[in-house]
């Protein structure tokens, strides 16, 4: 399966955690924001990883409370002129910061799945006759009984992700977009240990497409600012800096 960072460019202590995972050949793909100012050094670094590893781009549109903007999203109430434009100007930054194009393309949030979003994004890339990946969620039903019943709170949590990702499927069918086969990853952080859902993901994984996105980082003043989830980065990046070779 694909190993994915997604965030880079959050916060300083973020970017050197995925660096240091992405030197180390743990990770196959980064994906990276372009709404925050960060020095040009860690977008130098990463790029000298490239094409070994796989860049994309992460669609940022939501801060912490990312619930109020899905709610106007559900109700068809986005400022589709803002959408619009955050696309285009976030797309710009990526390329003159990387030098290319992006690899992929997914969301923080997966807000690039909201209703409005979605639609908008791959019009956006038609327009630009690219077509880079762009992730979709879900687990094929096969995947989501070998959790079992003991992971009832990881069927519930893909369940509703496969939701969102079943338009998104579709579209990205219908455009001849590529895209991933099951989304893997998501879990408690109050509830769960990642090791122990790493390894969960890991054993039902099915196909080399299966992408299992991840957060790992160092906890920061700017992280803390910008993000919700914090603390667990932390033990991601433990976990994970023991596969490095």
């Amino acid at each position: 399966m694909i190993l994915c960072a997604d965030d880079f460019g959050i916060s300083p202590g973020v970017n050197a955690a995925i660096l240091e995972l992405a030197q180390g050949k743990v990770l196959n793909a980064v994906s990276a924001m372009t709404v925050f100012r960060h020095a040009s050094s860690e977008w130098y670094s990463l790029a000298k990883l490239h094409p070994k590893i796989q860049v994309g781009w992460h669609v940022t549109l939501t801060e912490k409370d990312w619930r109020t903007f899905y709610r106007r999203a559900r109700r068809g109430t986005l400022d589709e002129g803002f959408v619009k434009a955050e696309l285009r100007r976030q797309w710009d930054c990526f390329c003159e910061r990387f030098g290319t194009t992006p690899d992929f393309v997914d969301g923080h949030h997966h807000v690039h799945q909201f209703p409005g979003v979605r639609e908008a994004l791959l019009e956006f890339l038609c327009e630009r006759g690219v077509r880079p990946a762009v992730r979709t969620s879900g687990i094929p039903l096969k995947g989501m009984l070998k959790l079992g019943v003991k992971k009832t709170n990881l069927i519930l949590r893909n369940a509703a992700l496969g939701i969102a990702g079943r338009e998104m499927k579709r579209l990205t069918s219908r455009h001849s977009v590529p895209t991933n086969e099951s989304l893997l990853g998501s879990y408690d952080p109050h509830r769960d240990n990642f090791a122990e859902v790493y390894g969960v993901y890991q054993a039902i994984s099915q196909s080399p497409r299966d992408l299992f996105y991840c957060h790992p980082g160092h906890p920061d003043r700017q992280l803390a600012q910008r993000d919700g989830f914090v603390a667990k980065r932390k033990e991601e990046f433990s976990f994970l800096k023991q596969l490095i070779p």
